[in-house]
C-alpha cells in the first residue's frame, strides 16, 4: 500500500515488519519476505532484496515444487545478478528451471524470462537472446503480460547480441 500511496522507501520496512511478527504463520512471514524482497529489488536495496529471498527460499525450499518457491527462485537470481554473483544466480534459475514445466506454461514462461534478464545483466549477451526468444515463442500462446515482458527483453538482449533487425522486427 505505502509503494502505491508515494511512500516507496517506508514499503519494505513496513513488509519486513509483518515478515518479523510472531503471531503469524511461517507461510505468511514467508510471502511477506517475498514481498519485501520484490519492493528492495525495484528499489536498488539489493543486500535487502537477497536477505528476505533467503528468508522465503528457506520456507519454501523445503517443500515440493510450487508457484511460490519457482518465484522465489527466480527473484533470488535475478538478486544475485544484479549484485554481480552471476554463477549463484544461474544455479538459483537452473533449479526454477527444473521444476517450471510441471507448474504450468505460464510459470515456463516467465523462468524463461529470468534467465534472458539474468544473462543481459551477466553481459551473456548470446545467452540472453536465445532466452529471450524462447521467450517469446512461449509468450505466443501466453497473457499480454507475458508477451510484453518478453518482447520487452527481446528488443534489448537482440542488439546487445548483433541482431538488431530482429529487435526491429519484434518492435
Amino acid at each position: 500500500g505505502l509503494a502505491r500511496a508515494g511512500q516507496p522507501a517506508g514499503a519494505p520496512r513496513s513488509a519486513d515488519r509483518l515478515a518479523d511478527r510472531s503471531d503469524l504463520s511461517e507461510r505468511d512471514r514467508a510471502d511477506a519476505s517475498a514481498l519485501v524482497s520484490t519492493l528492495a529489488l525495484e528499489q536498488g536495496q539489493y543486500r535487502v532484496a537477497l536477505a528476505s529471498v533467503r528468508r522465503t527460499l528457506a520456507f519454501y525450499g523445503s517443500g515440493p515444487p510450487s508457484l511460490d518457491a519457482n518465484s522465489a527462485s527466480r527473484n533470488a537470481a535475478l538478486i544475485l545478478a544484479a549484485i554481480g554473483e552471476l554463477p549463484q544466480a544461474l544455479l538459483m534459475l537452473e533449479q526454477a528451471e527444473r521444476n517450471a514445466k510441471d507448474l504450468g506454461h505460464r510459470v515456463q514462461t516467465w523462468t524463461t524470462i529470468a534467465r534472458a534478464w539474468t544473462c543481459m545483466w551477466g553481459n551473456l549477451h548470446e545467452e540472453a537472446y536465445a532466452a529471450g526468444e524462447l521467450a517469446w515463442s512461449f509468450a505466443a500462446r501466453s497473457d499480454l503480460d507475458t508477451r510484453a515482458e518478453s518482447g520487452h527483453i527481446l528488443m534489448r538482449a537482440a542488439p546487445a547480441a548483433g541482431r538488431h533487425h530482429r529487435a526491429e522486427g519484434v518492435a
